[in-house]
């Protein structure tokens, strides 16, 4: 049987009746058998299927599992386990009931096709990695011979000749940025996105995001509503993220606020589930609010908002961004309707320490 291409790892310690569908999987294959061993093999390695056979209740297992999808998206996640016992609320790539295997031909081509899934995932994704590594440079030189032409170096242009550059440099940098915000989940999916951290004043990168977007709320005629107190302690952040993020909650809230609206910006000191400290920021708009059943869902990569009379333009990618870059920190991010309309989104990240000063 010719060898996989494939990394793979293996949770569990049950007995199946026949320990054939292990030759389904490369020779390399790690197996764990401890639900804290999962995490250390994933953060030592990479894999690109991961097979979980859980053998007993284990909550703390269950909950890291409901989470494994969104944490290690470019992983095959493979699920053997009960139909039951909370098992099947855990979103996965691939499920099958313990119940449903009962002879071991089945178990050795549920496997199979297991690796085989795997295989076009990591293929896949491999692909979508050269393709953005090839397209960039093209962009780039088509970006530079139409500044060359827009500058009328090769003679003058006339009105109609300028706009048409003009919406064709526009499209070119729209298409650019999808290239770099592409490039940035896939550094964030493969764990390999790097942070230049360094102190930031809260107060002062909001002034700088609201200065680089007071056209567009002033052509909407949006009131800023500012609490930020002048005694905020700095956060250790990367400067051009917390930027990006911020940049884009406050283009998602101008976009949904009326006319006339208003948005609030506020920014406090808070406490992490681990008692850390943290700063909260938090965007609040008086849009139309989210749709409940929807507000689970709008920070996954290419989901988009349905039908409203607001619909969204783009791939989906904004709020995402904003998700993986928050988690890259160490931070939180969520949203929520408001009681009197509106909707708001948060997002925390650490307070500096002083120690991380003298690094």
């Amino acid at each position: 049987m010719r060898e996989k291409s494939i990394a793979v790892l293996v949770f569990g310690q049950r007995r199946e009746k026949s320990s054939g569908w292990r030759d389904a999987l490369p020779p390399a294959t790690l197996y764990v058998h401890q639900a804290d061993e999962i995490k250390n093999a994933l953060e030592n390695q990479s894999f690109d299927l991961f097979l979980c056979l859980p053998e007993q209740e284990d909550k703390a297992l269950r909950d890291f599992l409901k989470e494994f999808s969104r944490n290690y998206p470019t992983v095959f996640f493979a699920l053997i386990a009960p139909r039951t016992g909370g098992w099947e609320n855990i979103p996965c790539d691939f499920r099958i009931g313990q119940e449903e295997l009962e002879s071991p031909t089945l178990w050795e081509t549920c496997v199979e096709n297991m690796v085989r899934l795997a295989e076009i995932r990591k293929r896949n994704f491999n692909l979508s990695a050269m393709l953005l590594h090839d397209i960039r440079s093209p962009i780039q030189s088509l970006i530079g011979y139409l500044e060359l032409l827009q500058s009328e170096i090769f003679g003058e242009l006339n009105d109609g000749q300028q706009q048409l550059i003009s919406k064709a440099m526009s499209l070119s940098d729209l298409l650019s940025d999808l290239v770099d915000e592409l490039g940035l989940v896939y550094q964030y999916e493969k764990h390999r996105i790097e942070l230049n951290r360094t102190f930031i004043q809260p107060k002062k990168i909001v002034a700088q995001i609201l200065r680089s977007m007071w056209i567009l709320t002033d052509q909407k005629n949006i009131k800023l509503i500012l609490q930020l107190s002048d005694r905020l302690p700095s956060v250790y952040a990367d400067s051009l993220a917390l930027h990006r993020i911020l940049a884009n909650l406050l283009l998602n809230a101008i976009k949904f606020t009326p006319i006339d609206g208003s948005i609030r910006i506020s920014v406090h000191r808070t406490h992490g589930p681990d008692n850390s400290d943290m700063l909260e920021f938090r965007i609040d708009d008086s849009g139309p609010g989210i749709p409940e059943e929807q507000l689970s869902q709008i920070f996954d990569k290419y989901y988009r908002l349905a039908d409203t009379e607001h619909r969204q333009k783009g791939q989906g990618l904004g709020l995402y961004i904003c998700r993986m870059l928050v988690e890259a920190h160490g931070g939180k991010i969520g949203a929520h309707n408001n009681r009197e309309g509106g909707a708001t989104f948060y997002f925390t990240l650490p307070v500096a320490k002083e120690k991380q000063r003298d690094q």
